[in-house]
């Protein structure tokens, strides 16, 4: 029996995947709505569906690049307070690299992917790490700077 799997099986496949399968197994993946039946029809609009999904990944690897190029030609400098010691009071984090970039560029960098291992805690010049697609990574150029009283 072929089916179309609706969600990903173990062992079996991934969602999107024409698999074919013993009879009671399909009758199986059929009732618990983690496949549908290999139709014709729905072969088609499984094609269709793919299709349109390589378009999207390909449009959104396409902005991952532009953005990519805009972010690593734009420094960012951020100042902070720093105590007697010269130490920083808090952290800088990847929440306030988004914002601030937010603000100064107008570009939307979602905080869960800047790639920081610790937050940042002394001055200095740091390259950060933001995911922008699967295979896309730029780098932050970051200045942290002592804020003027």
């Amino acid at each position: 029996m072929k089916v179309i799997l609706v969600k990903d099986v173990r062992g079996k496949g991934k969602k999107g995947d024409a698999i074919e399968v013993a009879s009671g197994y399909g009758n199986y993946l059929l009732t618990s709505k983690q496949a549908i039946e290999a139709s014709l029809s729905n072969l088609r609009a499984l094609e269709e569906d793919k299709a349109k999904s390589e378009k999207e990944s390909a449009k959104e690897h396409e902005d991952a690049l532009k953005i990519k190029t805009e972010i690593e030609n734009q420094p960012l400098k951020i100042y902070v307070k720093i105590g007697e010691t010269g130490k920083l009071f808090g952290a800088v984090s990847s929440k306030q690299i988004a914002e601030e970039y937010k603000k100064i560029y107008n570009i939307d960098i979602d905080k869960r992917k800047i790639v920081l291992e610790n937050n940042i805690h002394s001055l200095g010049v740091y390259k950060v790490p933001v995911k922008l697609h699967k295979d896309i990574t730029a780098n932050i150029n970051l200045q942290v700077l002592e804020e003027e009283v």
